[in-house]
C-alpha cells in the first residue's frame, strides 16, 4: 500500500515550469534583425527608437512596433501563443495586427506588445497575414525568454 501512495505523492510534488520573464530587455531586445527578416521576409535595417517602442521597417514594407510595459491596441480577441494568455486586434482587412502578450496579469513591465502593418509591396506578397505572422513573432520572442 505505501508504494501506490509514493507514486501519488511524487506526481503530485511536480512543480510546473518557471513563468517566462522579460527581465532587464528592452523592446529593442526582444528581438533581432536577423530572427525578425526572417519571419517578414526582408531585409531588417536597426530599429528607430521611440519612447518605450522599437520601430522596425522592413525592405519589403513590413513596420514592426515592438512594446514593453504598455499595450498598443485596447480591446481584441483572446488568444493564447506559446502557451502565452495575450489579446490580439485586427484592422485593415488583416493588413494590419497588434497582439499584446501577458506574461504576468500582476506586473505590467511584464507585458510585451507587437504591431505589425503591411505596405503596398506586403500587402502583394502575403495579403492578409498580418496576425499569423504576428503570432510567429510572439512565439519567438516568448522561446528566447528565461523560464
Amino acid at each position: 500500500m505505501a508504494l501506490p501512495l509514493t507514486g501519488v505523492s511524487a506526481c503530485g510534488s511536480a512543480t510546473s515550469a518557471p513563468a517566462k520573464q522579460l527581465g532587464s530587455k528592452t523592446a529593442c531586445d526582444l528581438i533581432t534583425e536577423q530572427d525578425l527578416s526572417i519571419i517578414v521576409g526582408g531585409t531588417v535595417p536597426k530599429p528607430e527608437v521611440s519612447g518605450p517602442q522599437c520601430v522596425y521597417q522592413s525592405a519589403n514594407q513590413v513596420t514592426a512596433t515592438l512594446g514593453r510595459g504598455i499595450e498598443s491596441a485596447k480591446g481584441g480577441s483572446d488568444v493564447t501563443v506559446a502557451g502565452q494568455k495575450a489579446t490580439e486586434t485586427t484592422t485593415a482587412e488583416g493588413q494590419a495586427c497588434v497582439l499584446n502578450v501577458r506574461l504576468s496579469e500582476e506586473d505590467a513591465q511584464q507585458l510585451f506588445s507587437i504591431a505589425l502593418v503591411f505596405g503596398p509591396d506586403a500587402v502583394a506578397k502575403f495579403g492578409s497575414t498580418a496576425c499569423p505572422m504576428t503570432e510567429k513573432l510572439a512565439e519567438k520572442i516568448v522561446q528566447s525568454l528565461p523560464g
